[in-house]
């Protein structure tokens, strides 16, 4: 609701009573969608009194912060919440459809804007013909794909030393690799991880 703009110079007490108290009334009313609502009977004494309960934000195009903030912001695009400091230009989304995609072959962002991601995929044996494995999403460099690292999900059950995985860094979009296997030519189900922004 909009607040009265009130007392004016022209206005007595008696007709402003009520439509001040309307004021407080809102303002309290307002306070308490996120936060434990003030007591008027002990103002600012119940031991909750002022402390958030929930936080709410509402869908909005991405805003400017100013030198040295820090914000958060629900992205109306996307419907996802951002962390975002100024004056760099790192925002970074933390939760919703930005932040992650929880499938089989995945990816999710970490506070700190780092990107993990996971992909299975079945591997060559041949080192003359390794196998492409795209990343689930493309990092933001060829440079910035820190680690990456491989599991033999599957294998040949008569090996008495489990197959390596050689890994060889390729783009920002995606890696090659391939089982150092002397169980000839059967490829293997591989789970990687890498690790980027």
């Amino acid at each position: 609701m909009a607040l009265n703009s009130l007392p004016l110079a022209s206005q007595i007490i008696s007709f402003t009573q009520q439509p001040i108290k309307d004021n407080f009334d809102g303002i309290n009313a307002g306070f308490a969608v996120d936060h434990v609502e003030l007591s008027a009977l002990a103002p600012f004494t119940g031991a909750n009194a002022g402390k958030h309960k929930k936080v709410s934000f509402v869908a909005a195009t991405a805003p400017s912060f100013g030198t040295n903030e820090f914000g958060m912001y629900n992205n109306s695009a996307t419907q996802t919440l951002y962390i975002r400091n100024e004056p760099g230009t790192s925002t970074i989304p933390i939760c919703g459809a930005s932040a992650s995609n929880n499938a089989t072959n995945g990816w999710s962002y970490l506070p700190s804007g780092i990107i993990m991601q996971w992909v299975t995929a079945s591997v060559s044996t041949s080192s003359f013909s390794p196998t492409t494995v795209p990343f689930p999403k493309d990092f933001t460099a060829d440079a910035t794909v820190f680690s990456i690292v491989g599991t033999v999900k599957s294998g040949n059950p008569n090996l008495h030393v489990g197959p390596g995985v050689v890994i060889q860094f390729d783009t920002k979009h995606q890696f090659k690799a391939y089982v150092d296997s002397t169980a000839g030519s059967t490829n293997y189900d591989v789970c990687f991880i890498a690790i980027g922004s």
